[in-house]
């Protein structure tokens, strides 16, 4: 399937970094680690805050994704099954996007993760 299943999503929500990443834990079930990592079963997974955060550019353009507060660098487990990876992926997006936190993933496997039967 895909040779690079490095993933980066980035995030727009008013929470603060620690309320998102204790979010992010719950929705994923993971283990938190210093510098709000997380680890699961299928990933490790790094909430950053974004150096290119621009609260005027958001006000100008709120789809504008690059300049969004947050993201998290999403990092496949060895040996993991690409299907998986992907489903949970897609899963953590779907669950973020319905607590109203604004979602874009960047990755070489983006389209999938809209895709009905990674769901």
């Amino acid at each position: 399937m895909y040779n690079n299943l490095y993933c980066k999503v980035y995030l727009n929500s008013e929470l603060e970094i620690e309320e998102l990443y204790q979010h992010i834990n719950c929705k994923v079930l993971g283990r938190l680690q210093p510098i709000r990592t997380t680890i699961t079963d299928w990933c490790e997974m790094d909430l950053r805050k974004n150096s290119e955060f621009n609260p005027q550019r958001l006000i100008e353009d709120p789809e504008d994704f690059v300049f969004w507060r947050y993201y998290i660098d999403i990092e496949p487990k060895k040996q993991i099954d690409q299907y998986n990876y992907i489903n949970q992926i897609a899963k953590l997006l779907r669950d973020l996007n319905s607590d109203n936190i604004k979602i874009v993933a960047s990755c070489d496997f983006e389209e999938d993760l809209n895709m009905d039967y990674f769901v």
